[in-house]
Parts: structure tokens; C-alpha cells; sequence
């Protein structure tokens, strides 16, 4: 599932939520959020977060979540602010550039 957001008929931010067809994992999914540079700070990304819990929620599930780098402090600071919970750490995780780092694995539950 996806959602979007718009500026001017600019596509500046999205959503997407993915499902897994697995048994067991039906009452999880993967919740990310992306918003361009120049439109961060804006609410954008409050509102695409939004729009993807009410329509995770809406439709039976019970968590969702997502994993970012640990050095995306900006990321992290974005999801606990809305309820998110630090669920696992991965350690030496992602490779960015020439550094490998950790990836932390957040989620919210309803």
C-alpha cells in the first residue's frame, strides 16, 4: 500500500506499507516514510505516518515496523516522537559508504 504526498504536482513524501503474505506475519507490517530535503520540517511526514497507522489499524494489524541505520539520528528522533519503540539492535548491520553500521529495529503497536 502506498499513500503520497503532493506539492504543486510534485510528489514530496510517501508512504508504504508492506504486507507479508506469510501466515504467521499477517498481523505485522513494514511501515516506511519518505519526505524530500525541502520539505522536511513541514509535517509531511507526521501526516504520511498518520495516514499509514490509521490504515494499518483499520485493517487488523497489530504492529508495524521498520529498521533504520543507527546513525540516522534523524529518523530516530522522527519515530519515537510518535510512540515508536527501539524493538532490536543489529549490529555491523548496513554498509554506507565505507563504514558499517548497526541497524536499529523499531516498532508500534496498537
Amino acid at each position: 500500500m502506498f499513500f503520497v504526498a503532493a506539492v504543486d504536482d510534485e510528489i514530496v513524501g510517501w508512504t508504504h506499507l508492506d504486507v507479508p503474505q506469510q501466515e504467521e506475519l499477517q498481523g505485522t507490517a513494514q511501515l516506511t516514510v519518505g519526505v524530500k530535503h525541502g520539505y522536511r520540517g513541514r509535517g509531511i511526514g507526521s501526516r504520511l505516518l498518520e495516514r499509514g497507522l490509521d490504515w494499518a489499524e483499520a485493517n487488523g494489524y497489530r504492529k508495524v515496523y521498520n529498521s533504520v541505520p543507527a546513525i540516522n539520528d534523524e529518523a530516530l528522533a522522527f519515530l519515537e516522537r510518535h510512540d515508536w519503540d527501539t524493538q532490536a539492535i543489529r549490529r555491523e548491520h548496513y554498509a554506507i559508504g565505507d563504514r558499517v553500521v548497526d541497524e536499529v529495529m523499531m516498532a508500534y503497536r496498537f
